[in-house]
């Protein structure tokens, strides 16, 4: 085990100075076995998790020395809020506790009550998204990252969905057939088009300060975050990312790049 633990430290070491500078490194896979994820980072120190079906291993990494600054052994990171890194530790009977260190230290802020089938979930700047079951009941919760506590309890409606911050005040949420906005501070909702709202809800492909791209059938289309109101499409393009200069918008298999307006 001592042998696997060192190879994982290695791996995430490595990944961290490969990756540092980046956004996210979520779901690289080194050795067809091990997988490296660098979550999130806080006041100058990266967050990264390395991970199997066996072990799992997190660490604290300065961004300006490259010095290793916590390790957490046997915790997966899911999201990087408030100065918090939230992830799942494990527990008695195959169960996982899902709790908060800090960032800067790597010293636990608070601890859960062990759970069953349970996901961590990056929501926005201050929260976190954590799923499960505590006994019988299911959770899905958004979670104020420093403190553990409960903000907001999502609906049976929200179970499918994935949720994406805009770098911006709202939480983008959708499956198939449904958009719906939260406010990313109090995870309240504030628009939806489902069934039966009275127009199509567009096929998002990313969201980004105050805008919310997408397709209905062919034609790109743009929502305002906070309305959900139409906004111009300019360029008629749907982008797949987007950051405050350029959006990446994959056009037969190429991928090309527009200045981005806002």
């Amino acid at each position: 085990m001592q042998q696997v633990r060192r190879r994982l430290a290695l791996v995430a070491l490595l990944a961290a100075f490969g990756t540092a500078g980046c956004a996210s490194n979520e779901g690289q896979q080194f050795d067809d076995a091990v997988k490296v994820s660098g979550v999130g980072a806080h006041a100058g120190v990266a967050v990264f998790s390395v991970y199997n079906e066996q072990y799992s291993v997190s660490y604290g990494i300065d961004l300006t020395t490259h010095q290793l600054r916590w390790t957490l052994p046997d915790v997966v990171i899911g999201a990087v809020a408030a100065g918090t890194a939230v992830g799942l530790a494990p527990a008695e009977s195959d169960k996982q506790v899902i709790a908060g260190w800090e960032v800067g230290r790597g010293t636990e802020r608070w601890r859960g009550e062990p759970s069953t089938d349970v996901s961590v979930q990056p929501a926005g700047p201050s929260l976190t998204r954590v799923r499960g079951y505590l006994g019988p009941t299911r959770f899905d919760d958004l979670l104020v990252g420093d403190s553990g506590q409960v903000r907001q309890s999502l609906g049976p409606q929200m179970r499918g969905m994935s949720c994406m911050h805009d770098a911006a005040a709202t939480l983008v949420c959708v499956d198939g057939f449904s958009v719906v906005a939260l406010d990313a501070a109090s995870g309240s909702q504030i628009w939806d088009l489902r069934m039966g709202s009275g127009r199509i809800a567009p096929t998002v492909t990313t969201a980004w300060h105050g805008r919310v791209y997408g397709k209905v059938s062919k034609e790109a289309v743009t929502l305002d975050a906070l309305t959900g109101k139409d906004m111009p499409t300019r360029p008629e393009a749907a982008p797949v990312a987007v950051n405050e200069y350029f959006g990446l918008v994959l056009v037969d298999g190429r991928l090309l790049a527009y200045p981005n307006g806002g």
